[in-house]
């Protein structure tokens, strides 16, 4: 016998509904079993994705910490920068430590510029420090008081 004769004598034509009834639900359940397992993967599938998710705004909140950090760091990077630039300049200039309050900037450029604004005012404070504005008038022949002199030539420009 050949192949064909034998298909041939395997197949069976379908002659009722009850018979095609019984070869489609047979060929229903051979497909249902490729996917038996579908229900508890998405079941799986749904839980990583929840552990993705918070995993995710965890990282998110990571990210904004270590933003606010890092600002932070910067910042304290940048006070001591500008605190070693403003004693650079008191050392320079020969400023008593406790000048830090006049002396203002966030550039070493700025804050040698007000140091030696300071150092000019400084040399100048003595003078009048220690008396009353009034009593200059007409002291040593000025018209006007140390100070005034000072900030009519320094700082009125």
């Amino acid at each position: 016998m050949t192949d064909q004769t034998a298909k041939e004598k395997k197949f069976k034509a379908i002659e009722t509904q009850e018979e095609l009834d019984k070869v489609v639900d047979s060929r229903l359940a051979r497909e249902r079993a490729k996917y038996a397992d579908y229900e508890d993967l998405k079941t799986i599938v749904d839980s990583r994705q929840e552990e993705l998710d918070k995993a995710a705004a965890e990282n998110e909140e990571l990210k904004n910490s270590l933003s606010a950090v890092n600002d932070e760091l910067a910042a304290y990077k940048k006070g001591i920068q500008v605190a070693t630039w403003k004693n650079r300049a008191k050392v320079a200039l020969n400023l008593p430590d406790d000048a830090d309050e006049f002396i203002r900037g966030d550039t070493e450029e700025a804050i040698m510029k007000s140091a030696r604004d300071f150092a000019i005012a400084a040399e100048v404070a003595p003078m009048w420090a220690t008396r009353e504005r009034a009593d200059w008038k007409g002291v040593g022949g000025q018209e006007e008081d140390p100070l005034t002199e000072f900030f009519r030539k320094n700082v009125t420009r």
